[in-house]
């Protein structure tokens, strides 16, 4: 989902963000890799310069687990390097996860981003009868399946299933309307896949006690 940056009024105060944070994180990786990733020295509104040799860079990943996935990153030059192990990542429930970069030091922390990521399925461990369509692909293909065998039985067979809910039409017509919308579903969901999300984020600034 696209962060609203003007929302936040500017960083550290009300000076307006130009230049926002691109996190090096990945938007998708597999189930069971081992993603490694560079994160560059961050200048926030204001021209103050964050890098590896004064702050500790951690990454939060939340979502389909029991807990947080907390990665601490090495520093790489003046920049940091961040590696999800394999034993860790193999762990990671394939879905939609949001994550949080922060910066570090001693009574100091700054969120410099967030966004979200998907964890794909490892396929070596798939359960049975393992789909990766979404609902709306699933929807429209049945849709139009049942549209087929409407026309095939002469308008005899007037109803469908799409999951588990049993669907009744009267006509073909009614039938485009369902097969039109899940399209403009499925196109959404193609269209943000394509583009990926908004990867950015205006910084928050936080004291520790």
């Amino acid at each position: 989902m696209p962060t609203n940056w003007q929302s936040w009024g500017g960083l550290l105060g009300d000076a307006p963000v130009t230049n926002p944070y691109v996190a090096g994180i990945p938007s998708t990786f597999k189930q069971g890799d081992t993603p490694t990733w560079n994160d560059s020295p961050f200048v926030d509104a204001n021209g103050v310069a964050y890098d590896s040799s004064s702050y500790q860079l951690r990454y939060a990943l939340a979502g389909p687990i029991s807990a947080p996935l907390v990665l601490t990153a090495a520093q790489n030059g003046n920049s940091w390097q961040t590696t999800i192990a394999a034993t860790d990542s193999a762990n990671l429930t394939p879905g939609l996860y949001w994550y949080q970069a922060q910066l570090f030091a001693t009574a100091f922390r700054l969120t410099i981003a967030e966004g979200e990521l998907t964890i794909e399925a490892d396929l070596a461990q798939a359960g049975a009868n393992y789909d990766k369509r979404t609902v709306a692909e699933k929807a429209l293909a049945d849709a139009e399946n049942a549209l087929a065998l409407f026309r095939a039985s002469g308008g005899r067979l007037a109803a469908y299933t799409i999951g588990t809910t049993h669907v009744s039409f009267q006509s073909d017509r009614e039938l485009l309307d369902v097969i039109k919308h899940w399209q403009r579903r499925v196109a959404s969901e193609r269209s943000i896949a394509r583009k990926g999300r908004d990867r950015h984020i205006l910084a928050r600034f936080d004291r520790v006690n």
